[in-house]
């Protein structure tokens, strides 16, 4: 469901986070994988998003909430069986029926602050009303970009071959109110590596514009005339920080919110 942008970390020099939904026992829960040193991992154990893979974990020792795990990189099988979005998404939200109302980002919140380590830590939320969507060029990225880039280096950043990872190149934020009647508003980040890799393909030299174009036009205003969902995490030494990891938007009506109990 969510692959977040690479981000480099001292004790295991690059960090992908993969995030989504455990089927191998029932009921189905939320997982967390990592560290994955995805872009070095073999074309064959590298795996797309919805894709179904098979793989050996174990629970993180110095990570106690409750979804993360770790992986065995070299156990990673992906089945090539992708959940198509096909339909209106229906296959995917069969999937995560149990999921629609299970929270939302204020509950969320407040239990994480009472429970730093035991508290759930990914769900997929509804917000009830987007206030704010900022999009703007991060200056880290800017600064680097200027500073010259290998053209080669460009092209294989998000291909097989393994090179140093930049800072992501825009920064996208949802400010929003969530399905709580006393939601005083939440902005969060958006650290989708779909994002990130979009903005990254679509920069032209020393002019963003046309990766600023497409995020506005694929991330944002194609959303309009979509039933938003947000699935969220929150990060390991700050438990009540809260971010975007991917976007969920079936077709509106797909999903029955009448038949929930949360936002009855």
């Amino acid at each position: 469901m969510a692959k977040t942008y690479p981000t480099h970390s001292r004790e295991y020099n690059e960090l992908v986070c993969t995030a989504g939904l455990r089927i191998d026992k029932i009921p189905y829960t939320f997982i967390r994988l990592y560290p994955i040193p995805f872009r070095q991992l073999e074309r064959e154990s590298q795996y797309s998003k919805w894709e179904i893979i098979n793989v050996r974990i174990r629970k993180r020792d110095n990570d106690h909430r409750p979804e993360s795990y770790e992986v065995e990189p070299r156990s990673i099988h992906p089945t090539g069986n992708i959940i198509r979005p096909n339909d209106g998404w229906r296959d995917r939200c069969s999937y995560l029926k149990d999921f629609f109302a299970q929270t939302d980002s204020c509950t969320l919140l407040r239990n994480a602050k009472v429970n730093k380590t035991g508290a759930q830590s990914l769900a997929l939320v509804k917000p009830r009303k987007i206030e704010k969507v900022t999009l703007e060029i991060n200056p880290d990225y800017r600064k680097a970009h200027e500073k010259g880039v290998d053209e080669e280096e460009v092209l294989t950043l998000f291909g097989p071959e393994f090179h140093r990872v930049y800072p992501s190149p825009v920064s996208l934020k949802y400010k929003y109110y969530c399905q709580d009647a006393n939601c005083r508003s939440h902005t969060q980040s958006v650290i989708d590596w779909e994002v990130q890799a979009a903005a990254y393909k679509r920069w032209v030299g020393e002019d963003p514009r046309e990766a600023l174009e497409f995020i506005q036009d694929r991330f944002i205003e194609h959303f309009k005339d979509r039933d938003l969902w947000f699935f969220v995490g929150n990060v390991h030494k700050r438990p009540a920080d809260f971010m975007i990891l991917s976007f969920f938007y079936p077709k509106r009506g797909v999903i029955n919110l009448e038949q929930s109990t949360l936002f009855a």
